[in-house]
C-alpha cells in the first residue's frame, strides 16, 4: 500500500502475521485492526498460502488477480456501497470493522502468479494486458522475477493513469501512485 493513512495499519497486520504463525489471514486482519488507535481507514486484502490454498479476506476495493500459464483466471471481487465508495476497514464510527471482510479461498499451484494491488492499479490494468506482461517476462533470462514484474506491471499502470484515450474508465488519484506486489507460487 502506498497510502500514509493506511501504512501504520499494514506494518501493525505485518507484525501480527510475523509473530503468529498459526493464524489465518483473516484472524491476522483481525487482531491488527484492534490494535491502531488512530482514526484512519483502509481498504485491505490480505493472503495467506497454506497447502495449496490461497486464503484472502478482503475489504473494499484493494484486492489480487490469479494468472495460472500466464492466463488470467480469476480477479477478487470489489465491495462497495455505491460507485467510488468501497469498503473501509477502520476504526471510527463510519469506517467498516474487519468482520466486513469477504473471506475468499482459492486453490492455487507452482507456478501461478498473484497481482496484489490497490484500486489504482487494478483500475488502471486490464487482465490482458498483464497476460501479456507475463508471456513477455517468461521469455527473459531466468524467467519471472516476482520483484521486477512487480515494477513492471505497477510503472505500465501508472502510465495508463495518464493515458487520455485509454479504455480504462479511471484516472491517477493525486495522492497515491498505482503499487503492485507480485506473488510466484512455488
Amino acid at each position: 500500500m502506498v497510502d500514509p493513512y493506511s501504512e501504520p495499519k499494514i506494518r501493525e497486520i505485518w507484525l501480527v502475521a510475523r509473530t503468529s504463525v498459526s493464524l489465518s489471514s483473516k484472524e491476522t486482519g483481525n487482531q491488527a485492526w484492534w490494535m491502531k488507535e488512530d482514526r484512519v481507514s483502509s481498504t485491505a486484502c490480505i493472503l495467506a498460502h497454506n497447502d495449496g490454498i490461497l486464503h484472502a479476506p478482503n475489504v473494499g476495493d484493494s484486492g489480487f488477480m490469479l494468472f495460472s500459464n500466464k492466463k488470467f483466471i480469476y480477479r477478487s471481487p470489489i465491495q462497495q456501497r455505491r460507485f467510488n465508495c468501497p469498503y473501509k476497514l477502520g476504526n471510527s464510527e463510519e469506517s467498516d470493522g474487519p468482520d466486513c471482510a469477504r473471506e475468499l479461498k482459492i486453490a492455487v499451484v507452482a507456478g501461478d502468479v498473484i497481482v496484489l494491488g490497490t484500486d489504482e492499479l487494478l483500475d488502471n490494468m486490464f487482465a490482458r494486458e498483464i497476460e501479456e506482461v507475463l508471456k513477455g517476462e517468461s521469455k527473459t533470462k531466468g524467467g519471472i522475477q516476482p520483484k521486477e514484474l512487480a515494477v513492471l506491471i505497477a510503472d505500465l499502470s501508472l502510465y495508463n493513469s495518464f493515458d487520455k484515450y485509454t479504455k480504462n474508465f479511471c484516472f491517477k488519484c493525486s495522492y497515491s501512485v498505482a503499487s503492485a506486489m507480485m506473488i510466484l507460487v512455488e
